[in-house]
């Protein structure tokens, strides 16, 4: 479902409070919108399903409920990602001071391929590492690449019980299952890496990553 970053924000505030219910001149104040735009804002939410209203409050229906649920956990999961990401620049600046830095270094960040999810962009992700592979070989014509880092950035896999109903849209729902057939794809793309320069590799676990029960590692 596709909404607006403003309406997405009413839906979060709405979250935040007591019984997901708010009175509405309150919440119109706490966004800063002005009445009709907040009006135009909650209409369009209302007719989504996502809230309900009287005189007085509005709230969030059980749709709007199990949406704003996945909006809070992208957004975590992306303040996770953030910081993450700052201690890695840290490590890859501090192993860069004490490396020869006449050769080229080369860095790869892949992210949020969900693998195991109906949904998958396979034929997206192929071609994208097709390109990157002959611009690396185009670069190392020029330049002799020294190492290759790859950044595993969370959610490689669709993972398990992540929202209502996520077992659904699963090819494969075992954990296991989703981690061998993501390596697969990953082992092609070492193999073709490796022929241009020394790989490492960096995991971080998005929010998809991990479940009770599977082992992912």
């Amino acid at each position: 479902m596709n909404l607006k970053p403003s309406n997405k924000h009413i839906l979060v505030l709405l979250s935040k409070k007591k019984n997901n219910k708010a009175i509405k001149k309150e919440l119109q104040e706490e966004t800063g919108f002005k009445p009709n735009a907040f009006r135009a804002r909650i209409s369009e939410l209302r007719r989504m399903g996502l809230v309900e209203w009287d005189k007085e409050s509005i709230w969030l229906t059980d749709k709007g409920k199990d949406f704003t649920k996945t909006c809070t956990e992208v957004t975590e999961t992306a303040t996770i990602v953030q910081k993450n990401m700052n201690k890695l620049d840290s490590l890859l600046n501090e192993e860069e001071m004490q490396t020869d830095n006449s050769k080229v270094k080369a860095t790869v960040i892949i992210s949020d391929l969900h693998f195991g999810d109906e949904n998958v962009m396979l034929e997206t992700y192929k071609s994208a590492v097709n390109n990157l592979i002959n611009k690396l070989k185009e670069i190392a014509k020029e330049e002799e690449i020294s190492e290759i880092n790859v950044i595993l950035n969370g959610d490689i896999v669709a993972g398990r019980g992540i929202f209502r109903g996520q077992e659904a849209q699963n090819i494969f729902n075992k954990g296991n299952i989703q981690v061998l057939y993501a390596s697969a794809h990953i082992l092609d793309l070492h193999k073709e890496l490796t022929q241009i320069a020394n790989t490492k590799y960096f995991v971080i676990k998005g929010n998809h990553d991990n479940h009770r029960g599977d082992n992912y590692a």
